[in-house]
């Protein structure tokens, strides 16, 4: 009975852990999507300057939150996201408006593709 309830406080510890980590990663996916989108507002509005700090403080949540994703996340996916994030803040600096927003998209769907890969979906346990 002791083996019983010792491995359903393993099973409970680890599906718990399971839900914070998803959870962590939609939370990050929601601030980073939120701060990109508020950027390419301010380019389409021609705030060079907004557009360079909502697109640097979309970086910085991204690296606060690296090392704690990276227990969850494929380190792949999670790199792509950073050097896409990088790419974003370069262009907002150089006020290159057609090259934002090819990468700002290209960073969106890097966050989106992290997104769907931590989901409990039938797909991502097999």
């Amino acid at each position: 009975m002791k083996r019983l309830i010792i491995s359903f406080a393993l099973l409970s510890s680890v599906l718990g852990v399971c839900y914070f980590g998803v959870k962590f990663v939609e939370s990050t996916y929601e601030k980073i999507n939120s701060e990109l989108t508020g950027s390419e507002k301010c380019m389409e509005a021609g705030d060079f300057e907004g557009a360079r700090k909502a697109a640097e403080k979309a970086e910085k949540i991204y690296e606060k939150r690296e090392q704690q994703m990276a227990a969850f996340v494929n380190h792949g996916i999670l790199d792509e996201v950073g050097v896409r994030l990088s790419a974003v803040v370069d262009f907002a600096n150089k006020e290159s408006r057609e090259e934002f927003f090819s990468h700002a998209a290209q960073a969106k769907t890097a966050l989106t593709h992290l997104r769907n890969d931590h989901k409990f979906l039938m797909g991502n346990l097999f």
